[in-house]
């Protein structure tokens, strides 16, 4: 006690007060607690253990601004008081102070090396700023000094795996999990990783234990999904992708719609509007479903995107075509979103065999407009398309675009002529690349052409397209343009774990990365397949 002013007996008495409000706390008595530390600290507003009390009952119910005055009168008191400093930086956490609370832990780190806890709640912040190597320093030490220490272990899992070591990352989860088998943020990281390792087994595992254990979990829902769909198993895929679509989840769709959802059920009296949703590569894979419902209903409206709107209106795919504004005004339809096709369908096998391979196509007057802008010299002219949408490429879709220098040794190859099919972000890699002259000189028009029919035709005069995993592929596949997919090692679930071939697109070859972030050696094997191109 740093407050020992007064009689023996008064302190006494103070001090078996503190110790009662201490007890009540640790009880989860605190009314109880809160009424003992508060009459400790009228009698000794100085008390540092009533005050450390006190600060951490308001923590617990959620008064920070109390809280951290209470600590910092305690630091003020012993500013080397390691436990006070360890409630501090949480405090500074919860109020979104991550380099104060970094400093806070440091010190209480290095004045109490030996608290687990405090070691474990730094390498959190650690890794919450970036530092991860820092981070798993503390971690190995909290988990050394605690051995059941859950939320070390897991941390550690987590960090490997996002530096791509996979058997680390799942032996540190399988650890924490152990220690804790019922922390359900524990089993989704499991899953994740597993499903990240290619262990299906495992991640459906991992995920039907977090819906066992929370069967409201929206998360653990359409993760399962994405590891069925991905994997082969269709028919509950689709059943839980509809998860998609919780209430208490923003909403994918593109509007929300008035009238009925439309259940399946034939019925020639019915119009049935398809709410388009998420990224245009999901409106340009799924928009070859429609005709199969046609035969259901009196006519299939689509309500998409502005842009894409010309492009499949050509297509046929539906008898008329609105846009957000068009469509949210609609009355006497029934709607369904278009991603909820393949489910109402029981959609199992291919969609290439049941419509047709190719769905899409170009404006022919178009196409030849954009041909004469090439020259006939018989090279091997490759559309090249290496980054998505920068903010869309987050968590496990990070890595997805490929830096366009990475591609420089197939400019090495004769006979060969590149087109940047690249709009927006990654154009200004162009400018610097070490292969720039052997692009076909048509960049600024490319940039200007924001209509998707244009970009049709520009594919439609490409030889080969080689791109990443964009909205590009699903319309270069779509028109039946010999594509080469490249894949990052976490391949989007629609493309399967194996394989050279996709059943959404058999114009398509996928090429994929064998280990994580190993791009040069996927580049490697598309330059020998276009040199074998060459030989045929």
């Amino acid at each position: 006690m740093a407050s020992d002013q007064g009689n023996p007996d008064e302190c006494n008495a103070r001090q078996s007060v503190v110790a009662e409000g201490i007890q009540h706390l640790k009880a989860n008595q605190l009314p109880e607690a809160e009424s003992c530390l508060r009459a400790a600290l009228g009698e000794a507003p100085e008390d540092l253990e009533a005050l450390y009390s006190l600060g951490s009952l308001c923590y617990r119910t959620d008064r920070l601004r109390e809280a951290r005055s209470l600590i910092e009168a305690a630091l003020r008191i012993d500013p080397h008081d390691a436990r006070a400093l360890c409630g501090l930086g949480a405090i500074h956490h919860r109020q979104g102070n991550i380099h104060e609370a970094i400093d806070c832990l440091t010190r209480s780190t290095s004045l109490q090396p030996d608290n687990a806890d405090a070691q474990t709640n730094l390498g959190l912040l650690l890794k919450e700023n970036g530092r991860s190597d820092e981070a798993t320093s503390h971690l190995e030490l909290a988990l050394e000094l605690n051995p059941r220490n859950s939320s070390a272990a897991r941390l550690l899992g987590v960090i490997q795996g996002e530096k791509g070591d996979y058997a680390s990352a799942l032996k540190y989860l399988r650890l924490a999990r152990d220690i804790d088998p019922f922390n359900v943020d524990c089993l989704l990281d499991l899953g994740l990783n597993y499903w990240i390792a290619k262990d299906t087994n495992g991640a459906y595992s991992a995920f039907t234990r977090v819906i066992e254990l929370d069967p409201e979990n929206i998360l653990a829902h359409l993760n399962l999904s994405m590891v069925l769909l991905q994997s082969g198993e269709r028919f509950l895929g689709w059943e839980f992708y509809e998860w998609r679509l919780h209430a208490s989840r923003p909403s994918p769709l593109l509007i929300q719609a008035n009238g009925e959802r439309w259940d399946g059920a034939p019925n020639a009296d019915i119009k049935l509007l398809l709410i388009s949703e998420q990224g245009l590569g999901d409106v340009l894979q799924f928009i070859r479903l429609a005709p199969l419902i046609r035969s259901r209903v009196a006519s299939v409206a689509l309500c998409v995107q502005q842009k894409l709107i010309p492009l499949i209106e050509q297509a046929g795919l539906v008898d008329q075509m609105f846009d957000p504004t068009e469509a949210i005004a609609l009355e006497g339809y029934h709607w369904l979103p278009l991603l909820s096709v393949p489910r109402l369908l029981s959609l199992q096998n291919s969609p290439a065999e049941s419509c047709n391979q190719t769905y899409l196509r170009a404006d022919k007057s178009c196409a030849e407009r954009w041909k004469a802008k090439f020259s006939s010299d018989g090279s091997l002219k490759i559309g090249l398309h290496w980054q998505g949408n920068p903010e869309a490429e987050q968590g496990i879709l990070s890595g997805r675009s490929i830096p366009l220098e990475l591609l420089s040794p197939l400019a090495e190859l004769s006979g060969v002529t590149f087109l940047s099919l690249q709009k927006g972000a990654g154009t200004e890699q162009l400018e610097s690349c070490s292969f720039r002259d052997s692009f076909i000189d048509l960049q600024d028009e490319i940039t200007s052409t924001m209509s998707f029919t244009e970009t049709a035709a520009i594919l439609e005069s490409c030889d080969l397209v080689i791109t990443t995993d964009t909205a590009l592929a699903h319309l270069s596949g779509g028109l039946g343009r010999p594509t080469w997919l490249l894949l990052h090692q976490v391949p989007d679930w629609r493309w399967g774990l194996r394989g050279e071939r996709t059943h959404w697109y058999p114009s398509m070859r996928l090429f994929r990365q064998r280990r994580p972030h190993d791009w040069p050696e996927v580049i490697r094997r598309v330059k020998r397949s276009l040199i074998g191109m060459g030989n045929q």
